[in-house]
Protein backbone atom coordinates (compact mmCIF):
# COMPACT_ATOMS: atom_id res chain seq x y z
CA UNK A 1 0.00 0.00 0.00
CA UNK A 2 1.01 3.58 -0.65
CA UNK A 3 2.64 5.42 2.26
CA UNK A 4 0.61 8.53 3.04
CA UNK A 5 2.60 11.63 3.88
CA UNK A 6 1.20 14.01 6.46
CA UNK A 7 2.95 17.02 4.89
CA UNK A 8 2.11 16.18 1.28
CA UNK A 9 -1.26 14.43 1.55
CA UNK A 10 -3.08 15.04 4.83
CA UNK A 11 -2.17 18.56 5.92
CA UNK A 12 -2.99 20.20 2.55
CA UNK A 13 -6.33 18.36 2.47
CA UNK A 14 -7.20 19.53 6.00
CA UNK A 15 -5.97 23.07 5.28
CA UNK A 16 -8.06 23.36 2.13
CA UNK A 17 -11.25 21.84 3.51
CA UNK A 18 -11.16 22.58 7.23
CA UNK A 19 -8.67 25.21 8.39
CA UNK A 20 -8.61 27.91 5.74
CA UNK A 21 -12.40 27.74 5.41
CA UNK A 22 -12.47 29.21 8.91
CA UNK A 23 -14.22 26.53 10.94
CA UNK A 24 -11.05 24.98 12.35
CA UNK A 25 -8.72 27.99 12.30
CA UNK A 26 -7.58 29.68 15.50
CA UNK A 27 -10.21 31.75 17.28
CA UNK A 28 -13.27 29.63 16.48
CA UNK A 29 -15.27 27.38 18.79
CA UNK A 30 -14.25 24.28 16.85
CA UNK A 31 -11.01 22.38 17.52
CA UNK A 32 -8.06 24.01 15.79
CA UNK A 33 -6.63 21.82 13.00
CA UNK A 34 -3.43 23.65 12.10
CA UNK A 35 -0.62 21.35 13.23
CA UNK A 36 0.19 17.66 13.18
CA UNK A 37 -0.52 17.49 16.91
CA UNK A 38 -3.98 19.07 16.40
CA UNK A 39 -4.88 16.73 13.56
CA UNK A 40 -3.39 13.68 15.28
CA UNK A 41 -5.48 14.32 18.39
CA UNK A 42 -8.67 14.73 16.34
CA UNK A 43 -8.01 12.07 13.68
CA UNK A 44 -10.71 9.62 14.80
CA UNK A 45 -13.31 12.36 14.96
CA UNK A 46 -12.23 13.81 11.62
CA UNK A 47 -12.46 10.41 9.96
CA UNK A 48 -15.89 9.69 11.46
CA UNK A 49 -17.31 13.08 10.42
CA UNK A 50 -16.00 13.09 6.84
CA UNK A 51 -17.51 9.65 6.23
CA UNK A 52 -21.06 10.65 7.23
CA UNK A 53 -23.76 11.09 4.61
CA UNK A 54 -24.79 14.63 3.65
CA UNK A 55 -28.30 14.00 5.02
CA UNK A 56 -26.86 13.21 8.47
CA UNK A 57 -26.36 16.87 9.44
CA UNK A 58 -22.94 16.16 10.95
CA UNK A 59 -20.97 15.78 7.73
CA UNK A 60 -17.72 17.67 7.52
CA UNK A 61 -16.65 19.88 5.91
CA UNK A 62 -19.60 21.83 7.27
CA UNK A 63 -21.75 23.32 4.56
CA UNK A 64 -19.70 21.74 1.82
CA UNK A 65 -20.04 18.65 -0.31
CA UNK A 66 -18.81 15.30 0.96
CA UNK A 67 -15.12 14.77 0.23
CA UNK A 68 -14.24 12.44 -2.61
CA UNK A 69 -13.80 8.82 -1.54
CA UNK A 70 -10.15 8.99 -2.64
CA UNK A 71 -9.49 11.84 -0.18
CA UNK A 72 -11.28 10.07 2.64
CA UNK A 73 -9.21 6.98 1.88
CA UNK A 74 -5.98 9.00 2.18
CA UNK A 75 -6.88 10.13 5.68
CA UNK A 76 -8.01 6.62 6.61
CA UNK A 77 -4.73 5.14 5.37
CA UNK A 78 -2.72 7.79 7.22
CA UNK A 79 -4.54 6.87 10.47
CA UNK A 80 -4.02 3.14 9.82
CA UNK A 81 -0.31 3.78 9.12
CA UNK A 82 0.12 5.32 12.57
CA UNK A 83 -0.58 9.04 11.93
CA UNK A 84 3.07 9.72 11.20
CA UNK A 85 4.43 13.27 11.06
CA UNK A 86 6.16 12.70 7.76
Amino acid sequence: PETISFAQDVQPLINTNCSTSGCHAAGFNSPTLLTHADIDASASSILARIQKEPTDGQLMPFGGPKLADSLIQKIKCWVEQGKQDN
